[in-house]
């Protein structure tokens, strides 16, 4: 007989714990005169600024699509490698904290000490390639040292040992306990996920999106789950990446509130009349409109740019 892995039975153990401290209990169904009243106040309170609508993404377009991130939504940016789907997602938990939401974020292909690089390169607009061997010249140390002093004050945090289902859903329990909240969770990226390997992977891929969904609700949080494409839209003529592209798992698709696949022309011709452009592709938004979102990408300095006001 097969054990039971140790990260899934200490998982286990702490999601209970986690319920038997967590102030909300599993009460009875709620008779909709019971709550309509307070969710009434809660549009009022929204409308005069008292609660934020949503968390911002950084992008004016991308807001006025998905409002912000509210919690208890799964997110999938998914795009083929290269597009930028990682410093997107990145720049996402990099605002949240910004703006004073706690961020955690695992990184599964990156170290620390690579996030750490596209941090400062993004925020100092250091470009990324001179990390590598320190070749800064005296402007950028002064710009880095107020990076770095600036930086360490955000609540931030990344964690790039987890690369288990349980692991991530521990170790993001155990932020929030110490943090009180928490903004947002990025996990780059599903595919990488270390499974038991007791199914097949688009089975294992689904059950990881319905974990992510669940810890989203239950720490009320939004969980960014960014995925790989499959090869899918290269055969198309436009290139134009499609929900049936998401690679692994149908159930991906099925478990997101939004997915936003992320294209770049200039990634397929450097001379296209859109070089330094990008997509967002809004492709499924359960709470609202689908749309594409145009953005800069400035890659060499780790960002997207928004295009629809002024920086």
């Amino acid at each position: 007989m097969l054990s039971t892995p140790v990260d899934v039975v200490v998982e286990r153990a702490q999601q209970d714990i986690h319920a038997a401290t967590s102030s909300r209990s599993n009460a009875d169904p709620l008779a909709v005169d019971d709550f309509i009243d307070d969710e009434f106040q809660h549009l009022e309170d929204v409308r005069d600024g008292k609660v934020p609508p949503g968390i911002s993404t950084g992008f004016t377009d991308l807001d006025s699509i998905l409002g912000g991130w509210y919690p208890g939504r799964l997110v999938i940016p998914a795009g083929r490698p290269g597009m930028g789907k990682s410093v997107l997602a990145l720049s996402w938990a990099l605002h949240a904290a910004r703006l004073g939401y706690p961020a955690l974020v695992f990184p599964m292909e990156m170290s620390k000490r690579e996030v750490m690089w596209r941090i400062w390169s993004q925020w100092a607009r250091i470009p990324l390639h001179l990390f590598q061997r320190s070749r800064f010249d005296e402007r950028d140390w002064v710009k880095l040292r107020a990076a770095r002093d600036e930086v360490r004050k955000l609540p931030l945090e990344v964690d790039d040992q987890a690369n288990s289902v349980a692991q991530i859903t521990s170790n993001s329990r155990r932020f929030t306990q110490r943090r009180g909240s928490v903004g947002l969770i990025v996990a780059d990226y599903v595919q990488r996920l270390n499974f038991p390997g007791r199914e097949r992977l688009d089975i294992e891929v689904g059950n990881a999106a319905k974990a992510f969904k669940g810890l989203a609700r239950e720490l009320e949080t939004t969980f960014v789950a960014v995925c790989q494409l499959n090869r899918g839209n290269e055969a198309r003529q436009a290139k134009l990446p499609q929900l049936s592209d998401l690679r692994d798992s149908g159930q991906l698709e099925q478990e997101a509130d939004q997915v936003i696949l992320i294209h770049r022309d200039d990634y397929y011709d450097k001379e296209c009349v859109r070089a330094g452009e990008a997509d967002l592709i809004v492709a499924k938004n359960r709470h609202g409109p689908t749309d594409t979102v145009t953005v800069a990408a400035q890659l060499h300095v780790a960002r997207f740019v928004d295009m629809a006001v002024p920086e």
